[in-house]
């Protein structure tokens, strides 16, 4: 299959980014700023924000943890997508979890050609080797790219002025007489590559347009997957190139992923997008085979899905439906001996653990206590939550 690559968001380098750089030592020590007047780099990005104190906080975080992050930190600085940026982000936000608990016991991960694929962070603990792979799914992945990236794309398109640019998106059929008609599913736009493509064409078209919007006001671009259509208007033009405003308002959509992790049932689940991809990535059994004084535990990290409520994971509903659907994804293989679903943040919190290997439940339920593996999130209205 075509890799989704074909198309990547570039960022301007100036001085200020460079100033803002020296600012973290240890990634600049181990980040080498392009010479190029662009970058592909998401850092460039964040470097371009640290005006945000959320944005202040990730880099310090980040550079505290970096030198001793080795595949992690480094997945981060060439991460070249907001999405990507945010599993390294994740990975770090647990290896950083542990060292703090357990200090050189916890390890990254060291690739190698003999074995391309292999789990994130070991912790070596009491005996026993604790093997751990971190996978943070995006359900509605093609979706969430071009909601998300539309607005990067325009913002920094390589144009010498700023401008105001308002954009929505409205069905195709503009003789839809009422709402629910008009209403479009996020699966419909497409797959992951389609979208990449479409953004690199769009940017193509944007800068075009906007060299000859005075004589055609709206630039109107079919999304993927042919139900509805973006509509770009550009409302003011700046001599100033940093100087720009994009609006943007997007249509009515039909569903919310906390739908299918909630209410769907497990058969459903596995057959969705984002089954799909969890089924792949336990048939790749990053943490090796079973044996013993080896817990192999897998990571689904929740961060990125689309979930109005990330306390939904430590309900039992969520329980019940997330156990059916790993049950029946693994059939009767055992790629992992314990599957955990989570919200890594700097204040990481999980959901009940799925047990693959009956023996062992015991020994690895004390291992997750002692890692702090076992902080149920919170809810924000009244809800049981499971007790470990």
């Amino acid at each position: 299959m075509k890799k989704a690559t074909t198309f990547r968001i570039t960022y301007p380098i100036t001085d200020e980014e460079r100033t803002a750089l020296s600012e973290y030592p240890s990634i600049q020590s181990a980040f080498k700023m392009p010479e190029e007047s662009r970058s592909k780099f998401e850092l460039i990005r964040l470097l371009q924000n640290v005006h945000y104190e959320h944005i202040r906080n990730l880099l310090r975080f980040v550079d505290k943890w970096i030198g001793d992050s080795g595949p992690i930190g480094k997945g981060f600085l060439q991460s070249t997508n907001q999405f990507e940026q945010g599993q390294r982000v994740a990975e770090l936000y647990l290896f950083a979890q542990l060292r703090e608990l357990l200090n050189r016991q916890v390890i990254p991960a060291t690739f190698s050609s003999d074995s391309p694929k292999i789990h994130d962070i070991t912790v070596k603990l009491d005996g026993i080797l604790v093997k751990i792979e971190v996978y943070t799914p995006t359900e509605l992945a093609s979706f969430q790219l071009f909601q998300e990236l539309i607005r990067q794309t325009l913002r920094y398109l390589d144009v010498p002025f700023g401008f105001k640019i308002k954009m929505r998106t409205s069905p195709v059929k503009d003789d839809a007489i009422s709402q629910l008609e008009a209403m479009y599913h996020p699966y419909s736009i497409g797959s992951e590559v389609l979208v990449y493509e479409w953004l690199g064409e769009l940017e193509k078209e944007t800068i075009s347009w906007l060299n000859k919007s005075a004589t055609e006001p709206r630039l109107v671009k079919v999304a993927p997957g042919g139900e509805i259509k973006l509509i770009v208007e550009l409302r003011e033009r700046f001599d100033n190139p940093d100087n720009r405003c994009i609006i943007f308002l997007p249509y009515t959509r039909s569903t919310d992923t906390t739908l299918l992790f909630r209410d769907s049932k497990p058969e459903s689940i596995v057959i969705s997008e984002w089954g799909k991809k969890l089924k792949n990535k336990l048939r790749d059994k990053q943490c090796g085979d079973e044996e013993d004084g080896v817990l192999r535990l897998l990571v689904v990290n929740f961060a990125q899905a689309d979930l109005s409520w990330p306390e939904l994971i430590s309900s039992p509903k969520f329980h019940t439906n997330f156990q059916g659907t790993i049950k029946l994804l693994v059939g009767d293989s055992l790629p992992y001996d314990v599957v955990i679903p989570a919200i890594l943040s700097g204040d990481s919190c999980y959901g009940k653990p799925i047990w693959l290997s009956n023996s062992k439940v015991e020994e690895g339920l004390e291992i997750l206590k002692r890692v702090e593996m076992t902080l149920p999130c919170l809810p924000r209205k009244a809800e049981k939550i499971f007790e470990f």
